[in-house]
């Protein structure tokens, strides 16, 4: 699993769209079962840590920006930022929102407000969670 997309190979539309950072993560090994499964969930590499230790039976409490990677919910979602800007995606829309121009690069599907919205409110918690650190 990889934390990031790569620019090529080349795509249609904005250079942030999800597209770039659609990436899919493989469990391999000997303790995976042998029937294959494959799982659409909507995810990002934060909830991996979460997951992981939750199926162990570990405390994950301290990952309070992350979900359950086999959440079955629908209000699933994926948050990412990126130099400038950040984009946040359900099962049913994209918005994507640049800082310097504080206007939405792509607004794609149905409640892109609710995805501005929520968008920024993690990016906020986020950036407080990062300066209340020391």
């Amino acid at each position: 699993m990889s934390d990031h997309g790569h620019s090529s190979p080349k795509h249609e539309g904005p250079y942030f769209s999800p597209k770039k950072f659609r990436i899919p993560m493989l469990w391999l090994g000997g303790a995976v079962n042998k029937n294959k499964t494959e799982i659409h969930t909507i995810a990002s590499q934060v909830d991996f840590s979460y997951t992981l230790l939750d199926l162990l039976k570990a405390d994950n409490s301290d990952f309070v920006f992350s979900k359950h990677l086999f959440n079955t919910s629908d209000n699933q979602f994926a948050h990412y930022t990126f130099n400038k800007g950040f984009g946040t995606l359900n099962k049913e829309g994209v918005f994507l929102y640049d800082y310097i121009s504080k206007k939405p690069i792509l607004e794609t599907g149905k409640n892109t407000k609710k995805l501005d919205s929520l968008g920024k409110a993690i990016t906020q918690n986020s950036y407080n969670d990062f300066l209340s650190r020391k």
